[in-house]
């Protein structure tokens, strides 16, 4: 199938389009101490008093979604290298954001969590990001993983 350039710009930007709702509508909410403010389903940020702690903008990637879940362990389910919802995954929204606590015997605190998900058009790259977010503290833990498909294989290392 052969495609012209300006037929090739405008598939492109619908898709990317659909991924990103561009409204800009912000909406805020408070967790313990933090301040969450979620901006369409492309952004994310979060302040501990006037202290930034935590943001995450997809409105600069070509294809990258947002999503959140009250699952220290969520289970992810992909298409095309892109983490999909399901029942534990949600996608951003104030709404789907809840605390979770998590610990043992000796200590629990309470967390919101984000996943944020980029990959290729192709989906021969890619990354998944999970960020756990003391709602006391500010503290945020990450937890990442990516893959990379060399369709021709690899360059040989300088040390070999």
């Amino acid at each position: 199938m052969k495609f012209t350039l300006p037929l090739l710009f405008l598939l492109t930007s619908s898709v990317f389009a659909s991924l990103h709702d561009s409204s800009g509508v912000s909406e805020s909410t408070q967790i313990n101490q933090l301040t969450v403010t979620v901006t369409g389903t492309f952004k994310i940020e979060v302040y501990r008093a006037d202290k930034h702690v935590f943001s995450y903008d997809c409105s600069n990637s070509f294809i990258c979604v947002l999503f959140t879940t009250s699952d220290s362990n969520p289970e992810y389910v992909y298409s095309d290298g892109l983490v999909q919802s399901s029942e534990t995954v949600l996608p951003i929204s104030i709404e789907n954001i809840n605390r979770f606590t998590e610990g043992n015997a000796n200590y629990t605190a309470n967390f919101i969590a984000i996943i944020a998900s980029r990959t290729s058009a192709t989906g021969a790259w890619g990354e998944r990001y999970y960020y756990k977010i003391n709602t006391e503290t500010g503290g945020v833990q990450i937890n990442n993983i990516g893959w990379d498909w060399m369709r021709y294989g690899m360059s040989k290392p300088a040390s070999d």
